[in-house]
């Protein structure tokens, strides 16, 4: 889970020196995780796939750790959800380029892209991995039309898929 936010206004009459990061389920604290960097942004390790969590962040000096911002919105740890409806385009003699709106990716970040293409007239099926969109699917068969299906994967395991493309001719 990555999480960003604003420096303190102010700093106690000392230099902020880090800062410390508090995930709640529910009322309950889990484990602060004090960090010790001067950073506006961290990854917080350990979350729980599945579990909502709500977060505090406070400003640490050397007098100490400062009051808590208040909670976060909630935040659920999870596979990332479907991408958006994805276009499939001929760019050449068997080859499709499938774009897409990215998927969320609940709370990890997502590692891959799965562009699968499939036809209704007895083309193979090919698949391609990419980190980003568009996806180049190539090797397909030649005049023959293809529907285009995708999806996303992070830390926690591969989401659902989307919803068919358009048809396109390879």
């Amino acid at each position: 889970m990555i999480l960003a936010w604003y420096p303190p206004v102010s700093d106690g009459g000392a230099t902020v020196n880090g800062y410390a990061v508090t995930p709640y389920v529910g009322t309950t604290a889990q484990p602060r995780r004090v960090l010790n960097s001067t950073a506006t942004i961290a990854v917080v390790r350990g979350l729980r796939n599945g579990v909502t969590y709500r977060f505090t962040i406070a400003a640490r000096n050397r007098y100490g750790i400062g009051t808590a911002s208040p909670k976060t919105s909630p935040i659920t740890v999870s596979v990332p959800t479907s991408p958006g409806p994805p276009t499939a385009t001929r760019i050449g003699r068997g080859h499709l380029s499938v774009s897409f709106t990215d998927a969320a990716a609940n709370g990890a970040t997502i590692i891959a892209y799965k562009a699968v293409c499939q036809s209704s007239n007895g083309g193979v099926t090919r698949h391609q991995n990419r980190t980003l969109g568009p996806i180049g699917v190539k090797t397909l068969t030649p005049g023959k039309i293809y529907t285009c299906t995708v999806r996303a994967t992070n830390k926690y395991g591969s989401g659902p898929w989307s919803s068919p493309s358009n048809e396109a001719t390879a």
